[in-house]
C-alpha cells in the first residue's frame, strides 16, 4: 500500500516537473509574461492569445491529471519565478545604470581635466608670448645701447689719436724751438762778447731769446694740458671697452634667450594644438585619455 503510494508520489512529482519545465518556458519570455497570466493561457475561453507552440504546451499540460493543489503550486512557483526575473532584470538594469553614470562620470571628469589643462596650456603659451615680445623689446634696446655705446668708443679712440697726434706734434714743435732757442742764445752771447757790439742786434736777439722762452713755456703748457686730456680720455676709453664688452655679452645672452623662448614657444603651441584635438575626440563615446605633458618653464 504504501509502496503504491510512493511510486504515486513520483509520478505525481514528475508530472509537476513536467509542468513546470513547460509553464517556465513559456514564462521566459518577459513580454509575454507581461501581457498574459496562467490563467490566461488555461482558459479555454481565451485561445485567441494562444500561439500554436502555447497550445501545445497547454493540450500536454491540460491531457495530464493533477490536483487544484498541484495547479495552484504550480502557479505559485512560476508566478515566484517571474518576480526573481523581474527582480534580476531590475538589478541588472540599476547595475547597467550605474556603470553608465560612472563611465559618464568618468568621461565628464577627463573631459573638464582636458580642457583644464588646455586653458592652463593657453594661459601658459600667453605668458611665453608675452615674454618673448618683451624679451625682443629688451634685446632691440640692449643692441641700440650697444650701438650707441660702440659709437661713443669709437669717437673716444678718434679723439685718443687726435691728441696723441697734437702731443707730438707740440713735442716737435718744442724741440725745435729749443733748438731754435738754444741758436739764439749762442747768437747773443756772440753778439755781446764781439768787439764790435751792435746794440741794436743785441736787444733784437734778447727779445727773440724772451719770445721763445715764452712760446716753449706755452707750448709746455699745452702739451701737458693735452697730455691730461688724453689720460681723462684714455680713462674713458678703457671703461666703455669694458661697458661694450659686457654689454656685447648681454645682447648674445638676450639673444639665446630669446631663441630658447622662442622655441618653448613653438613647442607650446603644437601641445595646444594637440590639446585641442583631443578635446574635439573626446566627445565621441570613449573616454578621453589625457596626455603626459612635462610643464615649460620660462626664464626670465
Amino acid at each position: 500500500m504504501q509502496t503504491m503510494k510512493f511510486k504515486k508520489g513520483v509520478n505525481m512529482m514528475k508530472k509537476q516537473t513536467i509542468i513546470y519545465t513547460v509553464l517556465c518556458g513559456l514564462m521566459s519570455s518577459a513580454s509575454f509574461a507581461s501581457s498574459h497570466n496562467i490563467d490566461d493561457l488555461m482558459d479555454e475561453s481565451k485561445d485567441h492569445l494562444r500561439t500554436p507552440k502555447t497550445k501545445v504546451a497547454v493540450s500536454r499540460i491540460t491531457s495530464s491529471d493533477f490536483t487544484p493543489d498541484s495547479k495552484k503550486m504550480l502557479r505559485q512557483k512560476a508566478v515566484k519565478m517571474r518576480e526573481e526575473e523581474k527582480a534580476e532584470e531590475e538589478a541588472q538594469r540599476k547595475i547597467q545604470e550605474e556603470k553608465d553614470r560612472l563611465v559618464k562620470e568618468a568621461q565628464e571628469k577627463e573631459q573638464a581635466e582636458a580642457e583644464a589643462h588646455a586653458q592652463e596650456m593657453l594661459s601658459l603659451q600667453t605668458k611665453l608670448k608675452a615674454l618673448s615680445v618683451a624679451n625682443e623689446g629688451e634685446l632691440e634696446k640692449l643692441r641700440q645701447e650697444n650701438k650707441q655705446l660702440q659709437k661713443a668708443k669709437a669717437d673716444l679712440e678718434k679723439s685718443k689719436q687726435d691728441l696723441e697726434e697734437e702731443q707730438t706734434r707740440i713735442q716737435k714743435e718744442i724741440e725745435v724751438k729749443q733748438t731754435e732757442l738754444t741758436q739764439a742764445e749762442s747768437d747773443l752771447k756772440a753778439a755781446k762778447t764781439s768787439a764790435t757790439q751792435d746794440a741794436e742786434k743785441i736787444t733784437l736777439l734778447e727779445t727773440s731769446l724772451a719770445s721763445k722762452k715764452k712760446l716753449i713755456t706755452v707750448l709746455d703748457s699745452d702739451l701737458e694740458t693735452t697730455k691730461t686730456k688724453y689720460a681723462k680720455i684714455s680713462k674713458d676709453f678703457q671703461e666703455t671697452s669694458l661697458r661694450a664688452a659686457k654689454l656685447e655679452l648681454d645682447v648674445e645672452s638676450k639673444a639665446k634667450e630669446l631663441i630658447r623662448t622662442q622655441e618653448q614657444l613653438t613647442s607650446m603651441k603644437d601641445h595646444v594644438f594637440g590639446v585641442a584635438n583631443s578635446n574635439a575626440s573626446s566627445s565621441a563615446p570613449a573616454p578621453v585619455k589625457k596626455k603626459n605633458i612635462m610643464p615649460v618653464v620660462a626664464k626670465k
